[in-house]
């Protein structure tokens, strides 16, 4: 008797619990719309002030100035940092980011994100690079430094393919002092294609937003489950109240 009780509220218990895990969910993924949101609002805010000339000594007062344009003049290191970042690839030509150590007319160094270089392109010698020393005015957005993937393969430095901007480990390996930001070049309103070896990305930031429609999935699981709970309860009910033979 004791079981078949038992028997009877496993179900309630079971829907009860999917019901509050996926509508947990989707709440949740309702809280990261709204932050979503907020963020891609001050991306564009950032982007349509005026662009910086000179770069905040700290790299507290540098966080607030993400995805800002700048207009910085330097010189850059002969040395070059090749990232797998996997933004552009046309027509599906294998390639890597060029990123390059570059030091500020204030002798700080940071490091610039030159563009999209398809693989047969790779040696410096089939691409534009400004002599070392010689002045060079860069045009860009700052952005943050990036964090190990959850799924990475570790640096092949010994190649200088690298698989994410990871900035601590390419000053370490520069022997440099970067901060933990970047500038990622970006190409002239008039550009188009190929830039000096170069493909450069435009102005715009694409900050990737599903959250509602994760939103909606995962309610929409929530409200399946307590039908078929229901369907489920009314087939029990019926075969309860037919006359037992």
């Amino acid at each position: 008797m004791v079981k078949n009780k038992q028997c009877q509220w496993l179900p309630v218990i079971t829907t009860i619990c999917a019901f509050v895990l996926l509508f947990s969910m989707g709440t949740w993924q309702v809280f990261r719309l709204q932050w979503k949101q907020k963020l891609i609002s001050q991306v564009q805010e950032q982007l349509h002030r005026p662009p910086l000339t000179t770069l905040p000594l700290h790299d507290a007062q540098l966080a607030g100035q993400l995805y800002r344009e700048v207009l910085l003049t330097g010189t850059f290191s002969a040395e070059e940092f090749h990232v797998w970042m996997g933004t552009i690839i046309p027509g599906g030509k294998p390639g890597l980011d060029v990123l390059a150590p570059f030091k500020l007319e204030d002798g700080r160094w940071i490091l610039i994100d030159r563009g999209w270089v398809v693989q047969s392109k790779m040696d410096a010698g089939k691409r534009a690079i400004p002599n070392p020393g010689q002045a060079y005015t860069v045009r860009g957005i700052v952005l943050e430094g990036e964090k190990k993937p959850m799924v990475a393969v570790g640096h092949q430095i010994d190649k200088n393919t690298w698989f994410w901007v990871d900035i601590p480990a390419m000053a370490k390996h520069s022997n440099k002092i970067f901060p933990p930001y970047y500038i990622r070049e970006i190409k002239e309103a008039d550009q188009q294609g190929e830039v000096d070896g170069y493909i450069k990305g435009d102005k715009e930031i694409r900050v990737r937003n599903d959250h509602l429609q994760y939103a909606i999935t995962w309610y929409l699981l929530s409200a399946a489950v307590v039908i078929i709970f229901v369907v489920y309860r009314r087939q029990q009910a019926k075969q309860s109240n037919q006359p037992k033979s």
